[in-house]
């Protein structure tokens, strides 16, 4: 019997809930790396370097949308997603590509438990949440239209469930949709993602970072403070074997 989407969602976030990290090893906090150029880079799955070594992360709980069409039926699939064209989406996805390096060019922190999140390239790939000098980064993707809200299997520590991280998700995709930033505002013939800091930081330390190209302009915004338990101390780097 096939699921409706409603209870889909509802077995999903149950999952998700409830599951402690499927890695073997406990969350650690990594610093003091730096981003590296690499072509199969895009919005929620780039390539870091830290202490030397070379690492893939994948951000938890967002899906940015992917920047070349060989996988066809997966990028059809995220532009009826967004409700746009396949060229469309493929330029949200540069786009989120280009937000992700440049939050990352500045310092930023990787909370991992080391959860294998498969992938292409020969070189393992983990799971993190990653979080920048304004904010955690799968949260601004999603909050600027450059990303949408996806489900995993992961409860970290630094939340109080990996449901509750689900919901506020839920929450800025569709003040994204309803603001027509980023993809949602595609059809308009114009990417502006002009998200507004979240309803939760009032504070002061926003930030603007434009870039233009061809008939798309993108405006970067959003403050939203997080702090990782122990980030203020510094970690033993866990060493992974390639």
């Amino acid at each position: 019997m096939k699921l409706t989407r409603r209870w889909l969602l509802i077995f999903i976030l149950a999952g998700v809930a409830t599951a402690p990290c499927l890695a073997a090893t406990p969350w650690v906090t990594l610093q003091g790396g730096h981003y590296l150029i690499k072509r199969p880079n895009d919005g929620d799955s780039f390539h870091v370097s830290m202490e030397g070594h070379e690492y893939i992360f994948r951000l938890y709980f967002v899906d940015a949308p992917e920047t070349s069409a060989e996988f066809r039926d997966r990028v059809e699939e995220q532009a009826a997603y967004f409700g746009v064209t396949v060229d469309q989406v493929l330029q949200v996805g540069e786009l989120a590509k280009q937000f992700t390096r440049e939050k990352l060019s500045d310092a930023f922190l990787v909370r991992t438990c080391w959860e294998d999140a498969g992938g292409r390239s020969r070189m393992q790939r983990f799971y993190a949440f990653v979080q920048t000098r304004t904010g955690d980064l799968g949260e601004q993707l999603v909050e600027n239209g450059l990303a949408r809200a996806h489900p995993a299997t992961a409860k970290p520590e630094s939340l109080t469930s990996a449901a509750a991280e689900w919901k506020n998700l839920i929450k800025l995709e569709h003040k994204a949709k309803r603001e027509k930033v980023g993809g949602w505002g595609a059809n308009e013939e114009r990417i502006t993602a002009r998200a507004q800091q979240p309803e939760s930081d009032a504070g002061e330390g926003g930030s603007d970072t434009r870039r233009r190209g061809g008939d798309y302009a993108i405006t970067f915004r959003g403050n939203h403070p997080f702090r990782f338990p122990g980030s203020n101390q510094t970690r033993r780097q866990h060493r992974v074997a390639h």
